[in-house]
């Protein structure tokens, strides 16, 4: 391999590499983004990004490459505007994507040094290397030997060995693993960053391999509606989804029809004279635009097919609720010709303060704004199709609401059109999209709440979405009132119920099982045990609560772990709650002197514990004691396989301990809650809805 070394000098300004490069990208796809751009604007046809191999990460083109020329006068010159680069033959002049000239500078964010292999046609190679340190050490010259007349690539580049020219970049020293998450998210990412269509520029992305589709974005298929501009039917269909046409609703934004004549020369001069096209769109569900782990909600803007401002109306605080329903896409490469480059030093997006800009962002509002309303209006008309399909087919529901009067009837459709919404936003199973309907039955169903129904009246009806948004948050404070917090309570309870049951019915359940759902359900031994319902200096539950036994001589020779262990304000000792469950090979074996001698045991134990603290308890019976057993538990010569006589009974209660078997404990609970149920029902005949 014959080499040449010559020097080259880089210029910057001091701290340049951190503020131009580190500084401006926080994650790879924006920083990768950069240097695919400076491919394109090489004239390649075909970019090749590598990750993951030996922390490295290699960007590869067959672009026009440099020789020493282009390296001296304009690589190594950190921000000066980026000159055109001569246009190859067969190929139709590129609109350049970059500027500023600081593109290159994008490595650091990724690695802590790059190193640059070029040719530009002449048959060698010529290659350097570059280091962050140096940069930060450095005044504003740095000095690198480049090898020249390199005639063979690296092994691990020898895929790149055929190139007639272009340019390969290795990044080195990672800053950022590389993980599969990433590699999987990044496909998706750099798809959005750039709009090329193949077909017209001859240009060609691969990522590992992988060709990327350029021109499409994964939320197409996604979309229910679209308004556009600048487009002719046909080519939005065609960039959309020309094979779902028939299943979303395609409107042109008729500027024509605008009312001010200010607005429509602005509107006139965008498209017929600047051709801005865009659009905007809406999907059902906001999840739809949330893909591996980016959020594609909002309005982005492209200049010469490379997005120039990821979220053009992120000032825009307006109707934010509705806008996880948005997303949209606009192009206005005229804002690449002006001599003020439109984009922020910071690389952030447009300059909001450029009066161009500012135009154009004042017409996507405007575009926006309408589609929001009209979204607004649709999801009023069409909220019933929104809602879970448990609902639509819920027969007491549909019997409730035909029942209602037509003032119940309008407070009841304005609630469920909010609250659609929110299940949306909130992704929420049935069990809790069932809470929140019976916290509207019960609104709807007390008369004290009609109030609600006059605030809302005084929203001006020209603002669907706005109402909307209200509407949910005034429904979110209602249902933190005391009337529905019982009704949201009596719901989570009668779940804990039946979870109760399915454990009773599956023979394979262990005792483990039961502690740990009496540990989060303690009210299905006493009502006014309510983990969640009560304060932590009200009530304490601890599972396998250890206390030591000691002998007269302070020596442990017991080791007690009371199952429960509850302490209760209003109650002055603690309280002992014991599980005894059949196993799957068998019944539990336990009798009266069994249960007599453990809660013995633990109360002794407890006593010593509480040291000083128990000087006022006259008689160790006085610590309550719970002791559960299996359903199969009960009277003697009732075929039960654990039995107690009625003199077993009356010496427990005697000593202070409760017998309970599940099945009681069950039926008990059962009974009190649906006996408050039909209460309810039959004062208001309002159902109370559960998902079978």
């Amino acid at each position: 391999m014959g080499s040449d070394n010559q020097i080259i000098n880089f210029y910057t300004a001091n701290k340049a590499a951190t503020h131009l490069g580190r500084k401006l990208y926080s994650t790879t796809p924006p920083a990768l983004a950069e240097l695919i751009a400076n491919s394109y604007d090489a004239y390649a046809k075909n970019v090749y990004v590598e990750l993951g191999n030996d922390n490295t990460i290699v960007v590869a083109d067959n672009g026009n490459g440099m020789d020493l020329s282009d390296l001296t006068e304009k690589y190594a010159i950190i921000g000066n505007e980026k000159q055109p680069e001569a246009i190859p033959k067969g190929f139709a002049c590129r609109k350049p994507m970059g500027k500023k000239g600081i593109g290159k500078l994008a490595s650091f964010s990724m690695g802590d040094g790059y190193t640059v292999y070029t040719k530009k046609g002449e048959g060698k190679w010529r290659t350097f290397s570059v280091k962050y340190a140096d940069y930060i050490n450095a005044d504003n010259q740095i000095k690198y030997s480049v090898e020249s007349f390199l005639t063979d690539l690296p092994q691990e580049l020898s895929s790149y060995a055929d190139f007639e020219h272009g340019t390969i970049i290795v990044i080195s020293d990672l800053r950022r693993n590389i993980t599969q998450a990433t590699m999987n998210a990044l496909n998706d990412q750099l798809s959005r960053r750039f709009f090329i269509e193949a077909n017209r520029d001859d240009f060609v992305l691969y990522v590992n391999n992988k060709e990327i589709d350029l021109s499409r974005n994964v939320y197409y298929g996604s979309l229910e509606s679209i308004t556009y501009i600048g487009f002719l039917e046909n080519e939005i269909v065609e960039l959309i989804s020309p094979e779902s046409e028939d299943s979303i609703s395609i409107a042109q934004f008729e500027w024509q029809a605008l009312g001010e004549e200010e607005a429509k020369c602005t509107f006139q001069r965008l498209v017929e004279d600047l051709g801005v096209k865009g659009w905007i769109g809406t999907v059902s569900k906001p999840k739809e635009l949330k893909q591996k782990g980016s959020n594609n909600s909002n309005v982005v803007v492209y200049i010469n097919g490379k997005i120039a401002d990821e979220d053009v109306l992120k000032n825009d605080a307006s109707s934010m609720f509705a806008s996880e329903y948005i997303v949209g896409e606009f192009f206005a490469d005229y804002l690449g010709e002006s001599e003020d480059d439109p984009i922020t030093s910071s690389r952030q997006g447009l300059d909001h303060d450029d009066e161009n800009v500012a135009i154009l962002i004042s017409a996507i509002a405007r575009i926006r704004n309408q589609v929001l309303d009209n979204w607004g209006k649709q999801r009023e008309q069409n909220y019933i199709s929104k809602m879970p399909t448990w609902l639509q087919k819920n027969e007491s529901y549909h019997a409730w609401e035909s029942a209602l009067s037509p003032t119940q009837r309008k407070l009841n459709t304005k609630l469920m059109k909010a609250i659609s919404i929110q299940m949306d936003r909130d992704e929420i199973d049935n069990e809790r999209s069932c809470a929140l309907v019976n916290s509207i039955i019960n609104v709807v169903s007390n008369e004290d709440i009609y109030r609600l129904s006059a605030e809302i009246d005084e929203i001006s009806n020209e603002d669907s979405v706005q109402k909307l948004t209200y509407i949910a948050e005034l429904l979110t404070k209602v249902a933190s009132s005391e009337d529905l917090k019982q009704a949201q309570i009596i719901s989570e309870r009668l779940a804990a119920i039946t979870q109760l049951e399915k454990l009773m019915a599956d023979p394979q359940s262990l005792e483990k099982a039961f502690e740990d759902h009496l540990f989060d359900n303690p009210w299905l031994i006493n009502p006014y045990w309510n983990k969640t319902g009560k304060a932590d200096s009200e009530i304490e539950i601890v599972r396998q609560k250890f206390r030591s036994l000691y002998d007269g001589m302070g020596d442990e020779h017991k080791r007690c772990f009371i199952d429960i262990y509850i302490e209760v304000a209003e109650e002055p000792y603690p309280i002992i709650v014991e599980l005894k469950k059949n196993t799957p090979t068998g019944h539990a074996k336990v009798g009266v002197l069994d249960i007599q001698r453990q809660i013995t045991k633990y109360r002794n134990a407890i006593i010593q514990g509480l040291g000083n603290q128990a000087r006022n308890i006259a008689n160790p019976s006085d610590i309550k004691a719970f002791f559960i057993l299996s359903e199969d538990t009960g009277l003697s010569g009732q075929n039960h396989a654990i039995q107690f006589t009625e003199d077993d009974y009356r010496v427990l209660e005697t000593l202070n301990i409760e017998l309970i078997p599940y099945n009681e404990m069950v039926a008990n609970a059962k009974k009190a809650y649906r006996d408050h149920l039909k209460v309810l029902e039959a004062q208001g005949q309002t159902p109370y809805l559960t998902i079978e």
